[in-house]
């Protein structure tokens, strides 16, 4: 079957008379801008003074205020090494519609931004038609994470696209690809005044210090908002938390080929992977070929998906995902109008039953077979997430990654639960599937602790233990 959606081809493969397949989602071609503009450069050593050369370069203050000379279609280099994060930075980018300026981080260089251990540290992005790519963000204090109240605790906050107070500024076209952000208070806020914006290809993992902090917190109001390909895990409360009261508004959300796992894990226990819904009906939410999970050896409860709560959504897509929760909730459905077709879930589903949905698969008992999902990254040329249910439990799998390399180019793979750590497959690229290891077992510990919570509700940091055999999640890197 083939659904032309939104520029991808969408190809699912299952195996006649079994119930494995293999999923891809091929784009048509990348939307990396062409290196037509100015090429500047900045560091942690950069200045004020400097000429935005590679040997004047900038300090990342003097980048977020936008030089005279930075003009829409430029890119602005991050060289490798810590920039400090001291009170609040506000970027105030500004470029041009199909000529975004491109924050970006040197390649084959590591660029982390630290926003250290006071909840004043945190980034502000503000602006239009700006791209941040590719670059770190964490918090390395290793004290308490607990707070007196939601954002207290002595910790950095992450990135707050916009913000959530009245009378900000509109902030159109505003993207972050493929960013880390890790360890910090919150992840990333992705507020309304921030329109026709994305979340791409980021890995958004053990941030929080309560249940109130996210791995991304968002609300729409203007155009279509997307969260495509990221990988969202082992947040202290929801992965995905589209919410608000009834003041706020949560319309036209686009939530596409994101993988998601165990979040809450790190604080009480599971919570919600994706969450559409609040005090205000949630308009025209879609959430499309994604794959959640949550480890039933850990925790009771977690809901994989969670589309139109409180005062429910109107016409909700929910198509082509997998959405296990062993011992929670697949999905919680509630929406005026729907469209719910190819999904499989395996847990219970409420709002969203056979005899309504049919065109569905519905799992009570553990499933068997091999489903991945492979997502090329729109932005880079060799890239891509990889999703897998291993239902059969085999100590290797393979994923068809055509649509990603060429023959004879080499590659290496990364566990996004370790994705800092070493490589976990690497090779050259021969046309034929390539093999993934699925008995790993080291994951990127917390930092911080030894509690986590609030000053009158706290328990010790739990670190996150790596997900069995039946689930994994990997990035395919293309290699020079």
């Amino acid at each position: 079957m083939r659904f032309d959606i939104l520029g991808f081809i969408l190809v699912i493969a299952a195996a006649a008379g079994c119930q494995s397949g293999s999923i891809h989602a091929s784009p048509a071609g990348t939307l990396e801008p062409k290196a037509t503009g100015s090429q500047w450069h900045a560091s942690p050593a950069g200045t004020a003074d400097g000429d935005g050369s590679a040997a004047k370069p900038w300090d990342l203050k003097t980048v977020f205020a936008q030089p005279a000379a930075v003009k829409g279609g430029d890119t602005i280099w991050l060289h490798g090494g810590t920039y400090k994060i001291q009170g609040l930075m506000t970027s105030k980018l500004t470029g041009a519609e199909g000529k975004p300026i491109v924050l970006r981080q040197a390649m084959g260089e590591r660029a982390t931004f630290d926003t250290g251990d006071t909840s004043a540290n945190r980034i502000r992005i503000q602006g239009a038609y700006a791209w941040y790519w590719g670059f770190e963000v964490m918090s390395s204090a290793t004290g308490t994470r607990v707070a007196h109240f939601t954002s207290e605790a002595p910790r950095g906050v992450g990135i707050d696209v916009s913000a959530s107070e009245p009378n900000t500024p509109d902030a159109k076209g505003l993207k972050l690809i493929n960013i880390a952000i890790h360890d910090t208070q919150g992840g990333i806020g992705f507020w309304s005044h921030a329109y026709e914006g994305e979340i791409y290809g980021c890995l958004v993992y053990n941030n929080g210090c309560n249940n109130h902090q996210h791995g991304i917190y968002t609300q729409n109001n203007q155009g279509i908002k997307r969260l495509v390909d990221n990988l969202i895990f082992e947040n202290s409360g929801w992965g995905i938390h589209a919410y608000g009261s009834n003041k706020a508004y949560l319309n036209n959300f686009h939530i596409e080929g994101n993988i998601l796992w165990n979040n809450g894990a790190i604080f009480k226990g599971y919570n919600r992977n994706i969450h559409v819904g609040g005090g205000r009906v949630a308009e025209n939410p879609v959430v499309l070929n994604n794959f959640t999970y949550f480890d039933p050896a850990l925790y009771n409860g977690g809901i994989s998906a969670e589309v139109g709560y409180g005062e429910g959504a109107k016409n909700a897509t929910v198509k082509d995902n997998w959405l296990s929760a062993a011992k929670g909730t697949a999905l919680m459905l509630k929406s005026q109008g729907a469209t719910i077709s190819g999904n499989s879930f395996y847990g219970p589903v409420t709002g969203g039953d056979p005899a309504t949905y049919p065109q569905n698969k519905f799992y009570t008992d553990r499933p068997a077979g091999l489903y991945v999902l492979v997502r090329p990254n729109l932005y880079e040329k060799g890239r891509a997430n990889i999703g897998v249910f291993n239902w059969d439990n085999k100590p290797t799998v393979t994923a068809d990654v055509s649509a990603v390399l060429k023959k004879g180019e080499a590659f290496i793979i990364k566990d996004a639960q370790n994705f800092y750590g070493p490589v976990v497959a690497q090779g050259v690229y021969k046309g034929r599937p390539i093999e993934l290891p699925m008995d790993l077992k080291a994951t990127a510990s917390i930092i911080g602790g030894p509690m986590i919570g609030y000053d009158n509700d706290q328990l010790p940091v739990k670190q996150p233990v790596h997900t069995p055999r039946e689930f994994g999640a990997f990035v395919l890197l293309k290699q020079p």
